[in-house]
């Protein structure tokens, strides 16, 4: 409880987890914000959801910056809907209007994060976060938009979605 008062006042947020057998230090505990309270004894699934948590919100990529010509921009991850190949370019479908670029949709890939976004056709790459459904030749993105899926990439596409759903 001294370490974790010492971080806080100097402004350290660093993210505590409380692994305790004892409930009489939780209403000390919560004055240091912490991310979680666990009792003893800890099963895996709690721990396992309290490291989960603890990605999500502090160290899972919100942004993507990328390099596009002479411009450096910076892309939400989470307005990203789905990118397409279309002439030479990439139109990124975001939540509020599409973008244009000049780019390859394997460069684009290459700089997101891993799992987050996935190829499911030659010139569709797709936000996991966005998917709900899974047909053999289309998938489904919130919002009612398809995407058509590639024969050669359905397989993987079905592997990365379980992946993303279970992380």
């Amino acid at each position: 409880m001294e370490l974790a008062q010492s971080l806080r006042r100097r402004g350290d947020r660093v993210s505590i987890i409380f692994v305790t057998g004892c409930e009489d230090y939780l209403p000390q505990g919560y004055s240091v914000q912490p991310l979680h309270f666990l009792l003893k004894p800890v099963s895996r699934e709690a721990l396992s959801a309290a490291l989960r948590t603890d990605w999500e919100l502090n160290h899972k990529p919100k942004t993507a910056v990328l390099r596009i010509g002479s411009k450096t921009v910076s892309l939400m991850l989470s307005e990203i809907r789905y990118i397409e190949s279309y002439n030479h370019n990439i139109i990124i479908h975001q939540t509020e209007g599409d973008r244009t670029c000049v780019f390859s949709l394997t460069e684009f890939e290459r700089q997101m994060p891993p799992n987050q976004f996935c190829r499911c056709h030659n010139s569709y790459l797709v936000n996991m976060a966005y998917v709900e459904e899974i047909g053999r030749t289309e998938l489904s993105l919130r919002g009612g938009v398809g995407v058509p899926i590639g024969r050669a990439y359905y397989k993987s596409l079905q592997s990365a979605f379980i992946r993303y759903i279970n992380q």
